[in-house]
């Protein structure tokens, strides 16, 4: 099924070619098995553990049968104060997990002890050196897709809710995940610049 709001940004806009870059990221186990963490992991009142990321600090509440991962991006450990803690699709876990790394070996001891915390909250630790991903679609929100509005809206796949609506800015990166549906999701501009070479 097609979706008519990310089809106006691909109408708007211009595709183009990038490649993600090799990021550490870390498994934390089963988003249902995560520890609680002042303002990052909690429970609600059915028991259901909540986590807040960078798009959604309020907390979202993911599949918890899901695997947890927290990445580290250009030797950053927090972006604008917040873990980049995310549930990637099922799909992509094996890929983003499946060249193991020794943390010590990639980072120094302060960037070990920012983790700390969000390391002590998980239920495993999978440290890997996600792999280099050629061939990714890309359109960047140009100040005229914006038509003198502040911002312009997608439908993110990575949402629990498929009606759930993300802000675009100027600068921002909308991936394109399948031109034929218009699939895709938003990252902000500093972390598609941290994580990935436009082409």
């Amino acid at each position: 099924m097609k979706n008519s709001i990310n089809e106006k940004i691909l109408a708007k806009g211009t595709i183009r070619n990038a490649t993600k870059l090799p990021v550490i990221t870390i498994g934390l186990g089963k988003v249902k098995d995560l520890k609680p963490l002042d303002r990052i992991i909690w429970k609600d009142e059915d028991g259901n553990v909540l986590i807040s990321t960078k798009e959604n600090p309020e907390g979202i509440l993911y599949d918890q049968d899901s695997t947890a991962v927290v990445r580290v991006i250009g030797g950053k450990v927090k972006m604008n104060g917040m873990y980049d803690l995310y549930v990637p699709a099922a799909r992509k876990i094996e890929k983003l997990l499946g060249n193991p790394i020794v943390l010590s070996d990639q980072l120094d001891e302060a960037q070990l002890a920012e983790l700390a915390p969000i390391l002590g909250a998980a239920s495993e630790v999978r440290p890997s050196l996600a792999p280099a991903e050629p061939g990714r679609k890309v359109v960047v929100v140009t100040k005229e897709m914006l038509e003198g509005a502040e911002y312009i809206l997608c439908h993110c796949s990575y949402e629990p809710d498929p009606e759930a609506t993300v802000r675009l800015y100027e600068g921002d990166i909308f991936l394109v995940e399948d031109t034929s549906t218009a699939a895709g999701y938003r990252i902000g501009k500093d972390e598609f610049a941290e994580t990935h070479e436009l082409l």
